[in-house]
């Protein structure tokens, strides 16, 4: 296998070969890569390197996200190799760079951007991702609440010119007043963040019709049907949201993504940059994973809002142990991410590891329609009998012919018959998958795998898949 460096982003220019005469183009990237291998198969140091490695070389920049510890280092190793390390962005609590999400959101520009409800949509985000996780929908009650809530906190801090953050919304949520008497007091008056947001809101002389109805919308909100609500109802509701808030309200995420911005998603097509999330979910646990899904989500936003004749780079969004960030936001995005030039790599070990991470009751096929959102899928070593068989009906069968005799020998007289039938018949067999080399020094740093893509037969093998060694010591 060989992989081409390349100046100019032609859809139809090769990034690497599957085979002599099987290129995998720049457009085919774009229609997405899922890899699906067993711990220690390669998976990763096979044809996640060579993919990650053919794009740095073509110039692509990217988003990476991260489950264990390391990945940041090997990026960088990647970056060397390609004479990228300018354009590596490593977001962690150890270096500089920071981006205040919310913020970013409120005042970004273009078509549809710097919407309030654009900006609820992304931290409700985190509500559907834990509503998941649990195998649930959640309660859509709670959930409209919540948006309604933060929707109105969001338009008092910007109409009053504050910096939309998560403490200030946290701030603005906990002065709110809770009884109509809290209202009427002196001291709410006097030392309320909330009332004193509202007055520097309806002081502002600049808003426009539409802000002044937002405006109008928050203020009733707040100071009449928030201290009106039954006790437990109001209770739930700042529950609710308090559990959406609070993880970036204090320590190193509220520096990280609330306090200032020197960087952005759009860095990555309009610069080139390759962003590494290097927050490892097995080391910041939680508060790493919902961060990077945050972040993740905002820019698929942002790459698909961009204007592509303006910015024609190509970008990569590179995710390991994708159960971990896997959103249902994914299999909408992915169905238009050629058309915004996005070549997402998504790495896991089987597909139940995609399908728990939706609810019960919908979770195989929302998982199946993200997978069918990739065109080429690679199916390293695997023992997982659900996956290699499911990879085998994904690739097909074909109708062959068995022949069968059978033969009798009596004490006079012998018989002998044959015939012939026509059985559907694997076109990979799911044993094919457990015989996979996995690389290291006793397979000579070979892993192999099998890629298969539908709509364009492989030249090699003549049919949609074929057998590929790839080399885990790439240079």
């Amino acid at each position: 296998m060989t992989i081409n460096t390349i100046k100019a982003w032609n859809l139809l220019k090769p990034l690497l070969y599957f085979s002599e005469q099987d290129p995998f183009t720049i457009g085919d990237s774009c229609e997405g890569a899922f890899v699906f291998g067993q711990t220690g198969s390669g998976k990763s140091s096979g044809i996640g390197q060579s993919l990650a490695i053919a794009m740095l070389r073509a110039g692509y920049g990217g988003l990476v996200l991260s489950a264990k510890p390391g990945e940041a280092e090997t990026w960088m190793k990647y970056a060397r190799l390609t004479g990228r390390e300018r354009d590596l962005v490593i977001v962690s609590p150890e270096n500089r760079h920071r981006f205040n999400m919310l913020d970013f959101l409120y005042k970004s520009g273009g078509r549809g951007a710097g919407l309030t409800d654009n900006v609820v949509a992304i931290i409700l985000e985190m509500l559907r991702v834990k509503d998941q996780s649990r195998g649930s929908g959640g309660d859509a009650f709670w959930t409209d609440s919540a948006r309604q809530t933060l929707s109105c906190c969001i338009d008092l801090l910007g109409l009053a010119k504050e910096t939309i953050s998560f403490p200030n919304i946290a701030k603005l949520l906990n002065s709110a007043p809770t009884s109509q008497e809290e209202l009427a007091s002196d001291v709410w008056l006097k030392k309320s963040y909330l009332n004193a947001i509202v007055d520097r809101a309806t002081a502002n002389k600049t808003l426009s019709v539409s802000q002044e109805t937002d405006l109008l919308v928050a203020v009733e909100y707040f100071l009449s049907q928030f201290p009106r609500m039954d006790d437990r109802t109001r209770s739930n509701i700042l529950a609710t949201v308090n559990s959406l808030t609070f993880v970036f309200t204090r320590g190193l995420l509220v520096e990280l993504f609330g306090s200032t911005t020197n960087f952005g998603p759009q860095d990555t097509f309009e610069k080139g940059s390759i962003i590494v999330l290097d927050l490892p979910v097995k080391t910041f646990l939680e508060a790493g994973q919902f961060a990077q899904i945050l972040f993740k989500t905002i820019w698929q936003k942002e790459v698909e809002r961009r204007d592509v004749s303006l910015h024609p780079r190509p970008v990569v969004m590179f995710c390991d142990e994708f159960q971990n960030f896997v959103t249902p936001y994914d299999p909408i995005f992915q169905s238009t991410a050629r058309s915004a030039r996005v070549a997402s790599v998504a790495l896991t070990q089987n597909i139940d590891s995609i399908i728990s991470r939706f609810p019960a009751h919908t979770g195989r096929a929302e998982a199946e329609a993200l997978f069918g959102n990739y065109n080429l899928k690679v199916f390293s070593a695997q023992d997982h009998v659900g996956t290699n068989e499911w990879a085998s009906k994904s690739i097909g069968q074909v109708w062959q012919y068995v022949t069968n005799t059978n033969a009798s020998l009596g004490a006079e007289n012998g018989s002998l018959s044959a015939g012939s039938s026509q059985q559907l018949k694997y076109l990979v067999d799911p044993i094919e998958f457990v015989r996979l080399r996995k690389g290291g020094e006793s397979n000579n740093c070979m892993v192999d795998s099998i890629v298969f893509r539908s709509g364009k037969p492989f030249v090699a093998s003549g049919v949609n898949h074929l057998h590929v060694s790839l080399p885990q010591n790439l240079r």
